[in-house]
C-alpha cells in the first residue's frame, strides 16, 4: 500500500502533462474515448467537442500555471482507464490510480487558486472517480468542494451557458444524493437555484430524459432530509410527521409514474425492453434510488411511531414496504456489474442494507410464510458478495457478509427442530392426561417465539401458527439519543481500505 510520502508533487504532476499533446492511437486516446462512451452519458458535465479539441492540441499543456486542466485531464483518463481493465478495488493500485493520483496531488492548489468553471469540472471528475470502492473515503470531500466552488462562481444562477448549467446540475444531483446517503446537510440551497435544467441529447434514451428524472429525484431527497431528518424536523409532533411523510410519499409516487414503463422503478425490471447496457445501467440506478427512498420512509416511520402498537395499519404498511424493497434490491443484484468502476452504493451499500433487513426478518420471524423464499434471497446476496470477494482477489471481505445467509438458515433450522421436539414432548404428555385434564393446552417454557403463535390440535398438541404481525426490533441508533434521526447509517467500515490521509485533509504536518 502506498503511503502519503509517495503522492507526487504538484510540479511533478504538471510536468507529466506538459510533455506532449495527445497522440492519435495512444492508450490515452482510448481512455478518453472510453470515458465519453461509458461515463459521460451518466455524468454529462463536459463539452465533449471542446475537451477533445484541447486534448488533441499542442496548446493544451503549455500553460504551466494552469492546474485545473491537468487535474481534469488526468481524472478523465483515470475514469476511462477503468473500462480497459485498469481499475482496482484497492486504493493506489492499478493504472487508473496512477492517473488519478496526478489529479489528486493538484487538488490542494485548486483549493487556493481563483476558481473557474474548469476547476469545478476537475473536482466533479474526481468526485465521480471517488464514487468507487477504492476511493470512497474522499468522495464526500470532492463532491462538497465542487459544490462550494460552483456556488462561489454563481453557477446556480447562470441561465445562458449550457456548459455551466450541465456542470451545475450534475454536481447538484451528486451532492444531494451524497449528502442524503451520508446523513449530511447539503451545501447547495434549493431556494437559491435559478439555473434551468439543460436539455442534453446524450441523456435521452428511447425518448426518456433520465437526467431530468435524476435531478427531480435529487430535489425530492433534499426535501426529505429537510423535513424529516434535520434538527428542526425533530421538534415536530407525530401528527405533523405523518402529514409530511404522506405528502412526500405522494411526490415520490408522482416521480415514479413520470418515468416510462421500461425504466419505471417499482415495476418488474424489464430487461427485454431495455436497449443496451446504458439503458440497463440507468434503469438499475432508478430502481435502487426508488427503493432507497422507500427504506428511508420506513425507517423514519419506525422512529416516529415507536410508541404506536406494532399492529397499527401504518406500522404494518411500513414493515411490508421495507421487506418488499429489500427483496427487490436483492433480486436486482444479478444485474449489478461487479467491476471496480461500479459506484459503491450500487455495488455494496444497497445490497448490504437489503441483506440486513431480510436477515433480521428471518431471525425474528422464523415461521413466516415467506421464510423459505427470504432464505433463498439471502443466498442470492451471498453469491453477490462472494463474487465481489473473488473479483477483488480477496481484498474485500465479501464472504464475511455472505455468512449472514448461513447464520439465518441455521437459526431457522434450529428453531424448527426445537419446535418439533417440543411438539413431540407435548404429544407424549397429553396422552398421559385424562380427558378431564385436557381442557387447556399445556404451555411450556420456550413455546412462544418471536413472530409465532400456537394453537392446540388434539392429535398433535401445540402447533405453530403464522402471525399476521411481523416482529422487528425497532431501536434508534445509539449515537443519537433524543436527537435527530440520521438519514443514513455509515456501514462503509465493512469495506475499509485504509485510505492514507492526503495533504489537503491533514493539518499540514
Amino acid at each position: 500500500m502506498r503511503g502519503i510520502d509517495k503522492v507526487p508533487s504538484s510540479k511533478a504532476s504538471t510536468d507529466r502533462v506538459t510533455s506532449s499533446a495527445l497522440i492519435p492511437g495512444s492508450k490515452e486516446e482510448l481512455y478518453i474515448k472510453a470515458y465519453f462512451e461509458h461515463v459521460h452519458p451518466i455524468y454529462p458535465f463536459l463539452d465533449q467537442e471542446a475537451f477533445q479539441t484541447r486534448a488533441s492540441s499542442l496548446q493544451h499543456s503549455q500553460v504551466p500555471t494552469d492546474k485545473a486542466w491537468p487535474a481534469l485531464y488526468h481524472a478523465v483518463l483515470a475514469l476511462g482507464c477503468q473500462y480497459h481493465d485498469g481499475g482496482s478495488f484497492e486504493p493506489w493500485r492499478g493504472e487508473a490510480w496512477r492517473y488519478f493520483e496526478v489529479s489528486l496531488s493538484l487538488a490542494p492548489d485548486l483549493l487556493i487558486i481563483k476558481p473557474s468553471l474548469m476547476t469545478v469540472q476537475a473536482f466533479t471528475a474526481m468526485a465521480v472517480f471517488s464514487l468507487t470502492i477504492s476511493c470512497m473515503q474522499i468522495e464526500a470531500t470532492m463532491v462538497s468542494e465542487g459544490a462550494k466552488m460552483a456556488q462561489a462562481l454563481r453557477l446556480n444562477k447562470v441561465k445562458d451557458d449550457i456548459t455551466s448549467a450541465r456542470t451545475f446540475w450534475v454536481l447538484y444531483w451528486m451532492e444531494k444524493t451524497s449528502c442524503f446517503y451520508g446523513g449530511r446537510g447539503s451545501v447547495l440551497m434549493d431556494s437559491d437555484v435559478g439555473c434551468p435544467i439543460p436539455h442534453l441529447p446524450e441523456t435521452i434514451l428511447d425518448g426518456f430524459n433520465w437526467f431530468l428524472a435524476f435531478c427531480r429525484y435529487a430535489r425530492l431527497l433534499s426535501k426529505m432530509y429537510e423535513f424529516l431528518f434535520t434538527v428542526n424536523a425533530n421538534v415536530n409532533t407525530p401528527a405533523l410527521y405523518w402529514i409530511t411523510i404522506d405528502h412526500l410519499k405522494e411526490e415520490l409516487e408522482r416521480w415514479r409514474l413520470s418515468i416510462p414503463p421500461p425504466f419505471r422503478p417499482g415495476d418488474a425490471f424489464r430487461t427485454r425492453e431495455l436497449s443496451g447496457s446504458m439503458a440497463m445501467s440507468i434503469a438499475l440506478r432508478l430502481h435502487f434510488s426508488y427503493h432507497n427512498a422507500l427504506l428511508a420512509f420506513s425507517r423514519v416511520t419506525f422512529h416516529v411511531g415507536a410508541d404506536e402498537p406494532p399492529s397499527s395499519e401504518r406500522m404494518r404498511e411500513s414493515k411490508t414496504c421495507m421487506i418488499k424493497s429489500a427483496r427487490c434490491i436483492l433480486e436486482l443484484t444479478k444485474f449489478i456489474d461487479v467491476e471496480a468502476y461500479t459506484p459503491l452504493w450500487i455495488l455494496a451499500i444497497m445490497p448490504i442494507s437489503a441483506l440486513f433487513i431480510l436477515f433480521e426478518l428471518v431471525v425474528h420471524n422464523p415461521n413466516h410464510p415467506e421464510t423459505d423464499s427470504n432464505l433463498a434471497l439471502l443466498d442470492v446476496a451471498s453469491g453477490h458478495f462472494s463474487r465481489l470477494e473473488y473479483e477483488s482477489n480477496g481484498s474485500l471481505p465479501g464472504s464475511l457478509i455472505a455468512e449472514f445467509a448461513h447464520l439465518a438458515r441455521q437459526h431457522v433450522r434450529d428453531v424448527q427442530e426445537q419446535q418439533r421436539e417440543s411438539s413431540t414432548r407435548r404429544r407424549v404428555s397429553t396422552t398421559e392426561l385424562s380427558n378431564q385434564e385436557m381442557t387447556l393446552p399445556i404451555i411450556q417454557q420456550g413455546a412462544y417465539l418471536p413472530g409465532t403463535m400456537t394453537e392446540h390440535d388434539p392429535q398433535q398438541g401445540l402447533l405453530p401458527v403464522e402471525s399476521d404481525t411481523l416482529f422487528f426490533p425497532i431501536f434508534d441508533e445509539p449515537r443519537y439519543p433524543n436527537q435527530t434521526l440520521p438519514s443514513g447509517i455509515d456501514i462503509m467500515d465493512l469495506f475499509d481500505s485504509t485510505m492514507p490521509v492526503f495533504p489537503f485533509f491533514s493539518n499540514g504536518e
